[in-house]
This record gives C-alpha cells, structure tokens and sequence, in this order.
C-alpha cells in the first residue's frame, strides 16, 4: 500500500484546541477511523473511509479521497480548513 499526499487539510477535532496539519492519506484515515468524535459511520464518513482505501490501493486518487474527508467533516460539523 502507498501512502500519497494530498494538500493540506488543517482540522480542529472536538477536544483539541489547535488545528492540526493533514497532509496524506494515512493522516486522513487515521482521523476518520481512530479518532472521529462520533461513534457509528454516517453516509459522508462511510465514503470517505473507502475512498482512502481505494487512493491506498491505486484505485483513485488522493484528491478523491481527500474531497470525501471534507465532506464527512462538513457533515459531523468538524471545523476544518482547506
């Protein structure tokens, strides 16, 4: 598995104080599956976890898995940046 870049996405998670940098696809499906504040998968957050699998595998590309992250962040309501 590969781990591609994608360009920055700067997000705040509930409980941190400060926004933190997310600059690969392991960063992102490490915010989606070990440290989303919400328990149970929501539509937004289901696509974007495939979708960082796929952008893994060579299936996609990283900027489609990156708009799927902001999406489920637009849909949990998790301040982001981008």
């Amino acid at each position: 598995m590969d781990n591609p870049k994608v360009a920055t996405v700067k997000v705040r998670l509930p409980g941190e104080g400060a926004y933190r940098e997310l600059t690969s696809i392991e960063d992102l499906a490490d915010a989606l599956m070990k440290e989303w504040p919400f328990e149970g998968s929501s539509p937004a957050r289901y696509r974007a976890r495939v979708k960082c699998l796929d952008a893994m595998n060579g299936l996609c590309g990283p900027e489609d898995a990156r708009t799927a992250f902001i999406a489920a962040c637009r849909e949990a309501g998790i301040d982001f940046v981008s």
